[in-house]
């Protein structure tokens, strides 16, 4: 099975190119394996950041989801998505949405020319859309206030994991 020897490859060489086109076929057909996918692609690190940037555009909103949480945790290292990266914050998927808003807050103050696009999506119509671009403007700006209300509405909402995130982001 092709995926599980680009899985192979990967965790075997992380900084090999060879099983980044494989790696991305999986995630269009959004098999069990994706998640894999993602971890593998993050883990080639900087080297898969132009071909997860140009899946973003993918027309399949689970390969679009998928290469931003990848970039997401490369972090900082994957900075140069930024610009892609604030364009997914009109994703028509709200899962690409809140993808791309939790990934640029894992790039810190790195994405700083993201901040205008995050704050708009603090109005967005999906809630983890919302809660992640005020994690990640929290994150990238720490002295922008604009994120408070929507924290403090986690801060009282029924997800705990959010309500812990939020808090941390408050303190």
């Amino acid at each position: 099975h092709r995926t599980l020897a680009a899985l192979a490859i990967a965790s075997i060489d992380p900084g090999s190119e060879a099983p980044i086109p494989a790696l991305l076929d999986e995630l269009e057909r959004q098999s069990d394996y994706w998640m894999p996918c993602v971890e593998a692609l993050a883990a080639i690190g900087p080297r898969s950041v132009p071909a997860l940037t140009r899946a973003l555009a993918h027309v399949s909103g689970g390969v679009r989801e998928g290469a931003a949480e990848a970039l997401g945790i490369i972090g900082s290292e994957a900075a140069s998505a930024v610009p892609a990266l604030t364009e997914a914050l009109d994703d028509k998927n709200g899962g690409g949405r809140a993808s791309a808003a939790k990934a640029l807050g894992r790039m810190g103050p790195k994405a700083r020319a993201a901040v205008p696009s995050l704050a708009r999506a603090l109005a967005d119509e999906t809630p983890s859309v919302r809660f992640h671009a005020a994690i990640s403007l929290a994150a990238i700006d720490p002295g922008d206030r604009r994120s408070v209300p929507v924290l403090a509405e986690a801060l009282r909402g029924d997800h705990n994991g959010w309500r812990v995130m939020a808090a941390e982001a408050l303190a």
